[in-house]
């Protein structure tokens, strides 16, 4: 498909890649290409609850299991890391704020061309990889998975 997801409601405060070739300004285009994800906000107006009429609501909660956000981060951070050794060695211990270190993961994830265009081909590792890292941190602790967190329930 040609859609564009990053360009389909443009805004003057987020700029385009092809305007202002900018790292983090490719990287936030082809990161959407590279996964194909998108961002659904549920509005509580439409939350279907045991008393609903049917047809008057749009979505639900089926299940939820969340797990701790660090965790989570770091399992994706070292799938990343191990695909991309030499890079990440030469950036020092892992300091995420350092241009260097930030570099090296998104050449690793996205391929070095995604740094100046988003029309190109994605490259990067697969995104097995990267689908692979998310989905361990949800395993269960004793098989490599994340704490879980408790939700609340007032936000269901």
């Amino acid at each position: 498909s040609t859609f564009d997801a990053v360009l389909f409601c443009p805004h003057p405060v987020f700029p385009v890649c092809k305007d202002l070739p900018l790292d983090w300004v490719c990287w936030r285009e082809n990161i959407v290409r590279k996964t194909g994800g998108f961002w659904y906000s549920t509005m509580k107006d439409g939350l279907c609850s045991p008393s609903s009429p049917v047809g008057s609501c749009g979505w639900k909660v089926n299940s939820v299991h969340s797990v701790n956000e660090t965790c989570l981060r770091n399992l994706l951070m070292t799938a990343v890391e191990t695909e991309s050794k030499d890079c990440f060695a030469n950036c020092g211990p892992r300091n995420t704020t350092s241009p260097c270190w930030i570099g090296c993961f998104f050449d690793t994830v996205l391929g070095e061309q995604a740094r100046n265009s988003s029309v190109g081909p994605i490259g990067g590792v697969p995104i097995d990889v990267l689908t692979k890292a998310w989905t361990d941190a949800f395993l269960p602790e004793e098989q490599g998975g994340c704490p879980v967190v408790p939700v609340d329930s007032g936000y269901l």
